[in-house]
């Protein structure tokens, strides 16, 4: 293991990592590194249950409000699977491909 260390660069960077920890996107390695660091700087550890409070109030909010369903439309009109794109085209060729098997 290494060396803890709580200089300012370095809690910077384990904030950072705060919200793609909390989204399951970090690499197995850096989750340890996150939990590492948050299991010693009681400073970080705060800022994660502070973002954690956060994004629970957040989604309490969101959830009573009602969307448009012209502005779903227009969200799902404009995002990149919906346009024929290149990357829209590689998708629903391997949309297509996948989903049709019978596995």
């Amino acid at each position: 293991m290494g060396m803890l260390n709580f200089e300012p660069q370095v809690c910077g960077k384990i904030r950072g990592y705060i919200g793609h920890y909390l989204n399951s996107e970090l690499l197995v390695e850096t989750n340890i590194e996150v939990l590492q660091h948050l299991s010693y700087c009681q400073s970080c550890a705060t800022f994660y249950q502070e973002q954690i409070y956060f994004l629970a109030r957040l989604k309490e909010t969101l959830s009573n409000v009602e969307v448009p369903e012209s502005l779903e439309n227009r969200i799902r009109s404009s995002t990149v699977l919906e346009k024929p794109t290149a990357l829209g085209k590689v998708v629903s060729f391997f949309r297509a491909r996948f989903t049709s098997r019978i596995w």
